[in-house]
């Protein structure tokens, strides 16, 4: 988006900047030597020509081998293309983010097994269920910025490396403090290091490819639950839960060795005041993608240099910082959306099986009632009047509120477990993988979706009718529906709140500039796992008391979705990665 006497520029303007004194020269209109010069030099004067003509022609078209002292990075980064750099780069945080959400959804699989291994007391289990998600918000409030201020492969490095120690940790664990903490440093990992993978994801390509990455990494984090309940079903019987976790984190290692040989991002070294670096990662990414690097360039610089004041006195890059220079609003709206966004899915995905569970019961009790005249017993059918999946109603509402937090919304519904000949002996109800691969075919429409009509009709129309869409999606629960409708009603909510959260991801990467991108990222998506974890913990104990209130949390967050995405009014769609949007909206 961009204003008339705006400093950003777009990527067509760039090729206007690194022109050298010859160019400005002959286009001088008061040379008195132009005559004389074409007639000593026609041949060279039409070759300047034809390259003008052709520049006309395409002005988007950058001259990359002009005898230029420093070229833009924008330039650069679309001359290089896309190739083997951004899609090796992309596979390797596509998998280390496979794994960061594997191990978020891990306990939600895990714990049963684990109270039967230790025979956990109410208090470490709820601990066990609830550490994560405390942890993971904490360290993306607090540590978001360590990427913005020791680089994005730095600190997807290290968290990678702390989850993979913390999962051996926990596979090895002699008893349930030493699992709890390992899912503490499991939490700070995911908390400090998820949000990176998308940084960085994003800061290896142009501008003009700005949403591939993004999507990429969307997809996969969807991924994450439909490979843990893939592999849960596959190993977690004929193994043992210990050994499942060794193979589920198998796949960082790959990731993290990979990563060790890609450069860091050339975005990153730029505002940090390392240009030479920064031309010898594009230089290196040049050579992998096939594409000659520009004889003549012997620098790279950026359009809109970061401002002093967006760093603190001591060099740190603060959650602060988000709340000053005119980023407050924007801050704000994206931590809202996030939250309520992800409330929703986690309520919703507690209310499905609460509701299911109780019209069973209700249906039991009613033919007890029928075939007894004994009040006695009409009272206290309920008792046996359970779902043939679970064993006992009441330990699994206490066992599925204390599970670990899963901000994607479907396990908790689709990981029952099924006594089979003692109380340590359990099944992985079979519907489970069929329940995460529906789950994520709606994740992967709402992303594919999103990624298509934000490019044409721009994010903000988009995001209003997504939030739209999830309001009377929404809408609809309040009413009695059959069960194909209720699975195809959760299909559209999961697709609708895909997208909007999809959108919501692009526009965080797109307002905030290079220096406080990862704090930024790592804050609002934090503010989503506290709305995730906070629709865990209203919407089991509310349901007993009056189910229609856990629907008008559903339909009110989705209202407050809505209007964030009405009052938003920043259009982001055609900026460019170096632009400084929300400081430029805030000094009108």
């Amino acid at each position: 988006m961009l204003h008339d006497g705006q400093e950003t520029q777009t990527v067509r303007d760039y090729g206007s900047l690194d022109t050298n004194p010859k160019d400005h020269d002959s286009k001088d209109p008061d040379s008195k030597d132009l005559a004389s010069k074409d007639l000593e030099s026609k041949d060279l004067d039409s070759k300047d020509l034809a390259s003008k003509d052709d520049d006309s022609k395409d002005p988007d078209k950058t001259k990359l081998d002009e005898c230029a002292t420093e070229i833009n990075l924008e330039v650069l980064l679309q001359g290089m293309g896309l190739g083997m750099a951004q899609f090796l780069t992309w596979s390797l945080l596509s998998i280390l983010l496979i794994v960061h959400n594997v191990v978020i959804f891990l306990t939600t699989i895990l714990m049963p097994y684990l109270n039967c291994q230790w025979n956990l007391d109410t208090t470490l289990q709820t601990l066990i269920g609830s550490i994560h998600a405390f942890t993971y918000f904490v360290a993306g409030v607090t540590l978001g910025y360590l990427a913005d201020e020791y680089g994005r492969k730095k600190i997807a490095l290290i968290t990678g490396v702390a989850m993979i120690l913390s999962s051996i940790l926990s596979a090895m664990a002699p008893n349930g403090w030493t699992f709890l903490f390992a899912r503490i440093i499991q939490g700070v990992s995911n908390g400090a290091g998820k949000h990176v993978c998308y940084v960085f994801a994003t800061e290896t390509v142009s501008s003009k490819h700005k949403d591939i990455p993004v999507f990429l990494m969307s997809l996969s984090s969807q991924l994450g639950g439909v490979f843990l309940s893939l592999m849960s079903y596959v190993f977690l019987n004929l193994l043992g839960w210990r050994y499942l976790i060794l193979i589920l984190i198998a796949p960082a290692v790959i990731s993290i060795i990979g990563l060790t040989q890609v450069p860091e991002t050339s975005r990153y070294f730029l505002v940090t005041g390392r240009k030479e670096d920064a031309l010898e990662c594009l230089k290196k990414l040049y050579q992998w993608n096939g594409v000659e690097f520009p004889k003549h360039c012997t620098g790279v610089k950026s359009v809109n240099p970061p401002a002093k004041a967006e760093k603190s006195e001591n060099g740190r890059l603060k959650a602060r910082q988000l709340y000053r220079h005119g980023y407050a609003r924007m801050t704000l709206l994206l931590s809202l959306m996030y939250f309520a966004n992800l409330h929703i899915c986690m309520v919703f995905a507690a209310y499905l099986p609460l509701k299911d569970a109780s019209s069973e019961s209700s249906l039991h009790e009613n033919d007890t009632a029928l075939s007894s005249n004994s009040s006695v017993l009409k009272r206290n059918s309920h008792l046996s009047s359970l779902p043939e999946t679970i064993v006992d109603f009441s330990a699994y509402l206490e066992e599925t509120s204390n599970v670990s937090t899963n901000f994607e919304g479907y396990l908790n519904r689709s990981t029952a477990v099924q006594d089979i000949e003692d109380e340590c002996s359990y099944v992985l109800d079979q519907n489970a993988l069929i329940e995460a691969l529906t789950s994520f075919l709606g994740d992967a429409l709402g992303c594919c979706s999103s990624v298509f009509a934000s490019k044409i009709l721009g994010r903000k129309l988009v995001i209003r009718g997504y939030a739209l869409l999830t309001l009377l999606t929404s809408l609809s629960v309040y009413f009695q529906i059959g069960q194909a409708i209720e699975d195809i009603l959760g299909m559209l909510l999961r697709f609708s709140a895909t997208g909007f959260r999809f959108t919501a991801r692009l526009l965080t990467l797109e307002v905030f500039p290079t220096v406080l991108r990862s704090t930024a990222s790592g804050f609002v998506t934090s503010c989503g796992q506290l709305g995730s974890t906070l629709g865990t913990a209203l919407a089991y104990p509310v349901y007993p008391v009056s189910p229609i209130a856990v629907v008008s949390l559903i339909v009110g967050y989705a209202v407050v979705m809505l209007v964030a995405s009405l009052i938003w009014d920043l259009e982001t769609r055609d900026c460019v990665l170096t632009d400084n949007i929300a400081r430029t909206e805030a000094k009108k």
